[in-house]
């Protein structure tokens, strides 16, 4: 009963899976499907959303490779529409994501997951970006 009225105080229930905005490609090994809010993962003393800074879109790689080298894809113009965040990839985050192993989210800046995939590539966050700017100037 207390987790149930947390999450509804809380709002950490919303789901925003069903929306246009939530990329189902690649999610369906997840625990965790786009639509999603992040879930709160303590990694090294810190919880995950200390690694987001302010409101906009983030591309989060968690990997078991401490040395970052998957940071180094996201250039150009996708490297200005987002932060970039590598996390290592602890037991925790295995078990909220059902994940075991490296894979990347994209967060909307509402911390709810745009998008999420196997692998470090920056691919999909791309194509997520350009497909949404797209709609957007259909709409303009």
């Amino acid at each position: 009963m207390r987790t149930a009225v947390f999450r509804l105080i809380s709002q950490t229930g919303i789901t925003y899976r069903r929306s246009s905005l939530s990329d189902h490609g690649a999610d369906a090994t997840f625990r965790v499907k786009a639509g999603d809010r992040m879930p709160y993962v303590v990694v090294d003393g810190r919880s995950l959303y200390d690694a987001l800074g302010e409101p906009r879109f983030h591309l989060v790689t968690f990997t078991d490779e401490r040395d970052g080298a998957t940071a180094g894809d996201v250039e150009g113009e996708l490297a200005r529409q987002l932060d970039r965040a590598v996390v290592p990839l602890v037991p925790a985050v295995c078990e909220a994501f059902g994940a075991s192993t490296v894979f990347s989210v994209l967060l909307r800046p509402d911390n709810h997951l745009a998008s999420i995939w196997s692998g470090p590539s920056s691919a999909p966050a791309r194509r997520y970006l350009e497909a949404l700017a797209g709609r957007a100037k259909e709409t303009s």
